[in-house]
């Protein structure tokens, strides 16, 4: 099929439009196309039970273990959840598509957690800038004006704050939720204080 990636999972075809992974952390987002409803259930059901599923092209899906982010004033942890589609029949009537996502790549991202987004080629730049402010918004906690959405992003790439994904298919991005960071590397704190400078 054109523009996948065949699934090494089982002698059943099966292949997936798009993926995610952070190259440091694990999966982030997959999708699965099936011919076989079962088999996008078992795919789906091997990820999240933490069993890594790979690509032909040797690309290793494996969801994310613990997680810890250090604070200035210490550590915190948590252990990544996801979520998963039923399967859905295509458009064609033939095969299933099945998503499995890390749930802080959905509007329910949570405070001081590493944040996603991802952009997919249809995407409108208005509609990928809403979604990057909202995750944005949920995982740091930090009030910012929505006109500032630009400068947010530029200077989160610039700073370290959002760093790219391994994704094919889509794009992605995790967003480092830290107001500060260790030995003093800027957070989102110095950030918003320079944008209050320019702009208010």
């Amino acid at each position: 099929m054109e523009d996948t990636k065949p699934v090494a999972f089982s002698e059943e075809k099966a292949w997936s439009p798009f993926y995610a992974v952070d190259p440091e952390l694990g999966l982030v987002a997959v999708s699965a196309l099936t011919t076989a409803r079962e088999l996008g259930l078992r795919i789906a059901a091997r990820v999240v039970g933490g069993h890594t599923v790979l690509l032909e092209d040797g690309a290793a899906l494996m969801r994310q273990a613990g997680i810890e982010i250090c604070w200035p004033d210490g550590e915190s942890s948590y252990r990544a959840a996801y979520t998963r589609n039923h399967p859905h029949r295509l458009k064609t009537e033939i095969g299933y598509e099945t998503c499995v996502l890390h749930r802080d790549a959905t509007v329910e991202a949570a405070a001081q957690h590493y944040g996603y987004v991802l952009r997919f080629p249809d995407d409108e730049d208005e509609v990928f800038e809403k979604r990057f402010f909202h995750q944005w918004g949920r995982v740091t906690e930090l009030p910012a004006r929505p006109a500032w959405t630009d400068a947010l992003w530029g200077m989160g790439l610039k700073m370290g704050l959002i760093t790219p994904l391994d994704a094919f298919g889509c794009k992605g991005w995790r967003i480092d939720p830290r107001w500060r960071r260790l030995e003093g590397a800027p957070g989102w704190r110095q950030v918003l204080e320079l944008l209050v400078g320019v702009y208010e």
